[in-house]
């Protein structure tokens, strides 16, 4: 079985590849990102969903790409096959960062190391003492003033166990579970709306940032507005939207001394049909 973002044509991707002179090799985009399939447990629970992860490490000064909007890139595929009777769920990605590069084109990316998160349901058949065999392959487009494609493999093998333990990655799973969106608190310190055409989102005393999903209705100068200072963020609709048009995507509230938080957002964008 095979869980599987969906992939920009490879050959868009060439068009941002570096470009050298015929006697310099480019850089090797397969050296400059370790791909590594790793387990928060260090071995699986019959009937049980645990949690798998491929954690991409960058070399410095080089990005990847979230799977939400970015101007300039794709997000890393996610291959895992696991043997019959097991099965995936959906990869849950931790929030990127912004990346505003020359001409105000906006990216949004993961820089240094991040870890996506893709559980998986362990069959209540599963025989303890067992070991299961899981095995990882991604492409990607990795970039710093230029692109370059890149690709890689991992495995791990699990033993079936009876009791749920942490593994030495367990400390990567709690990194990328601080990034991953929750829903918004019903308290009202943080308050979204689309109204007359324009996404608004507050928060008291605080940076605001907004990072669309691949699917979010089209967004006006999002390199501008995208971020806010003064935790109020406002950014209008491109265009007329539609009864069926969503603002999704992921909302940052940054304040002084503390950790960011992450929220999901999901509104309707256009006024409903009277």
């Amino acid at each position: 079985m095979i869980a599987h973002t969906s992939l920009v044509a490879f050959c868009v991707a060439l068009t941002n590849v570096v470009s050298t002179p015929v006697n310099f090799a480019p850089p090797d985009g397969s050296k400059l990102v370790t791909m590594t399939l790793i387990s928060e447990g260090s071995q699986l629970v019959p009937g049980s969903t645990a949690m798998l992860g491929m954690h991409f490490a960058m070399s410095p000064k080089w990005h990847i790409y979230w799977n939400g909007l970015s101007d300039a890139g794709f997000p890393p595929s996610i291959e895992i096959v696991v043997p019959p009777g097991f099965e995936l769920g959906e990869p849950q990605w931790p929030a990127p960062v912004r990346h505003l590069g020359e001409g105000d084109v906006l990216d949004h990316v993961y820089e240094k190391e991040a870890t996506v998160l893709v559980p998986l349901k362990v069959p209540a058949s599963a025989k303890p003492g067992d070991s299961v065999r899981l095995t990882a392959a991604s492409k990607w487009l990795v970039c710093d003033d230029a692109c370059v494609p890149g690709e890689g493999k991992s495995e791990i093998t699990l033993k079936v166990g009876e009791k749920a333990e942490a593994s030495a990655s367990a400390a990567k799973f709690a990194a990328a579970r601080l990034r991953l969106p929750k829903a918004l608190p019903t308290d009202g310190s943080v308050k979204t709306q689309v109204v007359g055409g324009v996404f608004t989102a507050t928060a008291a005393q605080a940076t605001v940032r907004f990072f669309p999903a691949s699917d979010c209705v089209a967004l006006k100068d999002l390199p501008k507005n995208g971020e806010s200072t003064t935790g109020r963020l406002q950014i209008a609709i491109a265009g007329e939207a539609t009864p069926k048009d969503r603002v999704q995507g992921i909302l940052e509230i940054a304040a002084e001394k503390q950790e960011s938080r992450f929220y999901s957002v999901d509104l309707p964008a256009g006024e409903p049909k009277k």
